[in-house]
């Protein structure tokens, strides 16, 4: 098989040193590409054993308040996400986009509890009483109407509420090997409280490698890389020893092929 190539580039370029030279550099460069995709291969599994352990402590992991000091009182939820490879979102297609991270949340406002004082105002018929309040983020503004009896007590009350800036952060942490823990970060003010009951996100954003695996020996991509890796090794060799560049190029390419096909 070897002097096949070695007969067919020497009947080629004419000298049998160069010949084996640029079989010899073929050769090489098509095992270093064999060799780097092994390695390619090996540390995928390491990424997915890395990425099991990580979702792992996501799923296991629960809603944490933060001790950072923030801005006006904000208050900062976390809780680690689980990645899968894609999300079925029933809404996706009504939505038409892709999901790549999906939070539920649960806000719970603080309760009001407070006493109110206000002055009486009696006339012959009914004793009204007004109250204004702002607790934050309640804003409360009641009116009393109690009549003589039999006659019925009305009460007015209008309470509203201060909008709450909810902030959502997708973060990638420290990594495992080159497998990021995927985090949710949730800011409220220090009036809601947030649990976040689940959250979920593609790989992609926090694993930048996870591409499609094209590393099997038998793909297109990884044949012509290396077929080529070979032609331009092969025409070098040719050109340093002052031989025909385009005859050793095309035999380095040929070795390739040949090597593919039989091995």
């Amino acid at each position: 098989m070897l002097s096949f190539v070695t007969n067919f580039a020497r009947t080629a370029i004419g000298s049998p040193v160069i010949s084996i030279l640029i079989l010899i550099v073929t050769v090489l460069s098509i095992r270093l590409g064999l060799a780097s995709r092994e390695i390619g291969d090996l540390q995928l599994e390491k990424d997915e054993i890395a990425l099991v352990h990580t979702n792992a402590l996501a799923t296991a992991d629960t809603t944490r308040r933060l001790n950072v000091v923030l801005a006006d009182s904000n208050v900062m939820w976390a809780r680690l996400a689980v990645q899968r490879e894609e999300l079925v979102d029933s809404l996706a297609e009504t939505l038409e986009a892709v999901i790549v991270s999906r939070t539920e949340l649960l806000t719970t406002i603080a309760s009001l509890d407070t006493n109110l004082i206000s002055e009486v105002t009696d006339t012959a018929d009914v004793r009204i009483a007004r109250w204004d309040l702002y607790q934050e983020p309640f804003t409360v503004e009641v009116e009393a109407h109690l009549p003589k009896p039999p006659a019925q007590g009305r009460l007015n009350l209008n309470v509203n509420l201060d909008p709450a800036l909810l902030v959502m952060r997708v973060g990638c942490l420290e990594a495992l090997g080159r497998t990021h823990q995927a985090e949710v970060f949730v800011q409220t003010p220090w009036w809601l409280t947030a649990e976040v009951t689940n959250v979920e996100q593609t790989q992609g954003v926090c694993q930048p490698y996870r591409v499609p695996d094209t590393s099997s020996s038998g793909s297109g991509s990884s044949i012509f890389a290396d077929v080529i890796l070979g032609g331009l090794a092969s025409g070098l060799v040719a050109l340093i020893f002052d031989e025909d560049v385009y005859k050793g190029t095309a035999i380095g390419v040929g070795a390739g092929v040949f090597w593919h096909v039989v091995f």
